[in-house]
């Protein structure tokens, strides 16, 4: 078994020593040694223990090694990762699968993924759980093409750097990888307020821009993702976009992207190049080592829900005391 808190554990021993204790308080004295106080205690106790999220893994999901190796993604799913280039798959789900080749090919690695959609925030905090790891990535959608407008894919980086030098600072013997994924179509007006700084990752072991799309072009799909509907954006709906015609056309900003893989001393590929991609990080990356064990939460057998189930009935009973006092003050009454 294996403890995965959902609060501090130091708040949950705590607590779990005031509760033994009460009980001991109960037994020895005969004011309190009574059923109902016993329940209340067990209640609080089962909910202690749901708190720690006991988790039972199944037989191959415990990892006993793991690397020194940091990973981050840093995802562009604004509205044009949405469109459709050759492989008549939308980008982001490209970006996804890229994503998904890269955490099984390191050893127990941590996982970090920025996002920007309508808003740049981290989506994922730095975690040694795959399981959840890929499937956060499984679950990265273009959300909102039209409120994409005014999205700024450096404003994205310099938000990542930020906590990617935090992060160093902290843990100097972690080895630093960085992917950014994007198609390079920035939405907003440059104003100059994100600039980008080679100190931004200046300690990344590896990094690589890996841009989406192509330089023709493809058209933005307007997508209900509840009804399944697709139509395309007009020109008079997103006019920040290139056009070709009516419908709005989606270009791969291949230059930017290239200048911010020459401003970080990045490698910039291809989506088509994740083998080679892979080979160079994994070079560049210290040997695994033995530390702490974690586990698939994905695939693992969650047991906290018994002792909330648990703690429900007890209170049920509870509940049942109390009704059958009242009724018995009642009787007595009559």
């Amino acid at each position: 078994m294996i403890l995965k808190p959902i609060i501090p554990p130091v708040i949950l021993v705590i607590a779990l020593a005031l509760a033994v204790i009460g009980a001991l308080y109960c037994i020895f004295n005969k004011r309190y040694r009574r059923s109902r106080n016993f329940i209340r205690i067990c209640i609080f106790i089962a909910v202690i223990v749901a708190l720690f999220r006991p988790i039972l893994p199944k037989e191959g999901d415990i990892q006993t090694a793991s690397s020194n190796a940091v990973i981050y993604f840093i995802v562009d799913s604004t509205g044009s990762m949405a469109a459709k280039d050759e492989s008549e798959r939308e980008r982001i789900e490209v970006a996804r699968d890229n994503m998904n080749s890269i955490i099984d090919s390191f050893v127990a690695p941590k996982v970090g993924i920025f996002v920007q959609d309508v808003i740049t925030y981290q989506t994922l905090p730095i975690t040694s759980d795959m399981g959840a790891a890929k499937q956060l990535v499984s679950s990265l959608l273009v959300k909102d093409v039209k409120s994409s407008e005014g999205s700024d894919i450096k404003a994205l980086i310099k938000s990542a750097s930020t906590h990617f030098k935090l992060y160093k600072n902290k843990n100097p013997e972690a080895s630093m990888i960085v992917f950014i994924l994007s198609d390079g179509e920035s939405l907003g007006e440059d104003k100059g307020e994100n600039e980008l700084a080679k100190s931004d990752f200046k300690d990344a072991a590896y990094g690589a821009v890996i841009g989406y799309g192509s330089i023709e072009g493809a058209p933005v799909p307007n997508i209900k993702r509840k009804s399944g509907e697709i139509d395309y954006y007009q020109d008079t709906a997103q006019p920040f976009l290139k056009k070709n015609g009516k419908t709005i056309i989606s270009h791969k900003n291949d230059a930017l992207l290239r200048e911010i893989a020459g401003i970080y001393n990045f490698k910039y590929r291809e989506p088509s190049d994740i083998d080679t991609i892979i080979s160079e990080a994994k070079e560049k990356v210290n040997t695994p080592t033995i530390m702490d064990d974690t586990v698939n939460t994905t695939s693992a057998f969650e047991t906290y829900w018994i002792f909330m189930l648990i703690a429900g009935i007890l209170l049920l009973m509870e509940f049942y005391q109390d009704f059958n006092s009242i009724l018995a003050e009642r009787e007595v009454k009559k």
